[in-house]
Order: C-alpha cells, then sequence, then structure tokens
C-alpha cells in the first residue's frame, strides 16, 4: 500500500538524498544511526521516558527512508550497504515490537508480530532471490507495520492498555493475511 506514496514522494526523498550526500553525509552513517536509534527506543520506553523513545522510534523511522535515498542520489548502493539496510531494519523491527511489551501488550501477542513480521520479510528475500518481484505483494509491508506499531506505541503509552493490545491483535492478524498471500503468490509463481 505505501509502495505507491513511495513512488510519489521519490521525488522529494531524492532531492533530500542528493542534498544531504552532498554534505557529506553516508548511506551507512544513517543506517548506523538509525540503527543505533531503534535499540534505544524500547530502552527509554522500559526506563520511563516514553515520548523520547517514541521520539527515537520516530527519528530512526526516518533515519530508515533517508538511507537509501543517500545511496541512489549519491550512487554509494553496494552489497555492503544493502547487507547493512537490512540486517538493521531486522534489528529495528525486534526493538520496535519489543517496546509494546512495556506499553503492557501481552507477550505471546508480542512474540507473534515479531515472529510473523519476520516471516514477511523472510519470504520477500526468498521470493526475490528466486527471481520473483515481492515488493508490493501483501498488504502489511515494512512501512505499514512501522506505522501501526507506531500507532499502537502511542496508544499504549497514552495508557490506553486495553485498545493498544487491541491494535496488536490488528497488527497480528494483518501480518498473518500477507504471510499467506506471499506464500501462495511464491508458490504459484516459483518454477518447479
Amino acid at each position: 500500500m505505501l509502495t505507491n506514496l513511495r513512488e510519489r514522494i521519490k521525488p522529494l526523498t531524492e532531492r533530500v538524498g542528493k542534498a544531504l550526500g552532498d554534505i557529506g553525509i553516508t548511506p551507512n552513517s544513517l543506517t548506523l544511526t538509525g540503527l543505533t536509534f531503534s535499540i534505544l527506543t524500547p530502552l527509554m520506553i522500559y526506563v520511563g521516558y516514553f515520548w523520547l523513545g517514541f521520539s527515537l522510534f520516530v527519528f530512526s523511522s526516518v533515519f530508515d527512508v533517508l538511507d537509501g535515498a543517500v545511496a541512489k542520489a549519491t550512487g554509494r548502493t553496494s552489497l555492503k550497504g544493502s547487507f547493512l539496510d537490512s540486517f538493521s531494519d531486522r534489528i529495528a523491527d525486534a526493538s520496535f515490537t519489543a517496546s509494546l511489551l512495556f506499553i503492557d501488550v501481552g507477550p505471546e501477542l508480542v512474540i507473534y508480530i515479531l515472529a510473523s513480521s519476520y516471516l514477511i520479510s523472510y519470504s520477500r528475500a526468498k521470493g526475490e532471490s528466486l527471481g520473483l518481484k515481492v515488493e508490493g505483494v501483501g498488504i502489511m509491508e515494512r512501512g505499514e507495520r512501522i506505522i501501526l506499531l507506531g500507532i499502537t506505541l502511542v496508544i499504549g503509552g497514552l495508557g490506553y492498555t486495553y485498545l493498544a493490545n487491541l491494535m496488536g491483535w490488528i497488527i497480528a492478524a494483518l501480518n498473518t493475511v500477507t504471510v499467506i498471500h506471499r506464500a501462495l503468490y511464491i508458490l504459484s509463481r516459483g518454477s518447479k
């Protein structure tokens, strides 16, 4: 769903990426800064600084968009950078999802959200290694998951534990639909 939005704002992210590259900021420095922010997110929420933790969540997500924009705008794409970006995304997924524990979302639900999120990412990686285009397949790509996790964090941070858990179940359900959709898509198109 956000894939279409990404295409619409691409000219803006390209301009920002070029501007950042022109002042010497590298894609990997943005990736590592975003990774650091993502790791600090649950820690800050755990120690009671919810809004600081949520701000780190937002900044990490922005840096995740900008690292790719800088790489493309400056021609600094590389296998190393691509791996670092994907690897950092998985750590951020785990950190952001773990943050739900500290707003009293049930641990079993948090584990399920994390596992299903990883299955979504894995199915894309595996499908693409088989030569299939999997981006855009399913309703819960990474961008959608991050937005819903952010909404859930705010709801829980404001003290609405019941609603935060309800949002967790919605994320889990949408993740499940996406996992099944991607699996069926890959199985129906994969060569024998």
